[in-house]
């Protein structure tokens, strides 16, 4: 009589399969949660961006619109400084203009005469880069510069550049020296998120000014 009994359970080999298979099973899932977990973090980051743009060239382009230039002015009261160096460069344009259409108070949405400057600033001057806005309540009436409130608008811009629309001519990349407001000012954004690792969102658009003169039998196809 045989009384030799058979033992229970995996051998060795059989248990470092096993575990062979649970590694790879796991590893498997933790690659394809990652995956998906970054693909809504960079979705998410690009619709911030989006998001922030489009609130910036809202605010913008109202502003524009609305651009005010006194009666009787010899000069414009709308200057656009282009960027040095190349054109297919990231640009950091500046644009300074009277409006009537920028908020006196965030708590309220009616607008008063005001000159604001949007720039792209930071870089070297020891402020965090983004998009600055200065806004001047009493314009043509302050006794110095620091009546002049400036804060950081989006620190999500990082490229800022504007071209302008004369009454006769192709786009200009700067408006300094005119005697008169644009027809037209195209902005155009570029924004990234560092942090992110977002890829950089370049959104544009074309604002037509209400206050700009035509003279008579001047025709401007851009406009049209």
């Amino acid at each position: 009589m045989n009384t030799e009994a058979k033992s229970a359970g995996f051998t060795l080999i059989e248990l470092t399969v096993a575990v062979a298979i649970f590694l790879v099973f796991i590893t498997a899932a933790f690659g394809t949660f990652t995956m998906v977990h970054d693909s809504m973090a960079r979705t998410e980051a690009h619709e911030d961006l989006y998001q922030t743009g489009r609130v910036v060239l809202a605010q913008l382009s109202a502003e524009l619109a609305s651009a005010y230039q006194p009666a009787g002015s010899t000069e414009t009261e709308l200057v656009g400084e282009d960027t040095d160096g190349p054109v297919d460069s990231i640009q950091s344009d500046r644009i300074s203009f009277l409006t009537t259409a920028h908020p006196v108070d965030e708590d309220y949405t009616y607008g008063d005469l005001t000159r604001v400057t949007y720039s792209l600033d930071g870089a070297g001057s020891g402020e965090p880069p983004g998009l600055y806005l200065e806004e001047s309540w009493t314009p043509g009436l302050e006794l110095n510069e620091d009546q002049a409130e400036r804060h950081l608008l989006s620190p999500l811009v990082v490229g800022f550049n504007c071209k302008y629309l004369p009454v006769e001519g192709d786009w200009e990349l700067e408006w300094v020296d005119q005697t008169t407001l644009p027809l037209a000012v195209r902005v155009e954004l570029t924004l990234q998120d560092p942090e992110a690792q977002s890829l950089p969102l370049v959104l544009v658009s074309t604002t037509n000014l209400a206050m700009t003169t035509i003279p008579a039998g001047v025709e401007n196809d851009a406009l049209q």
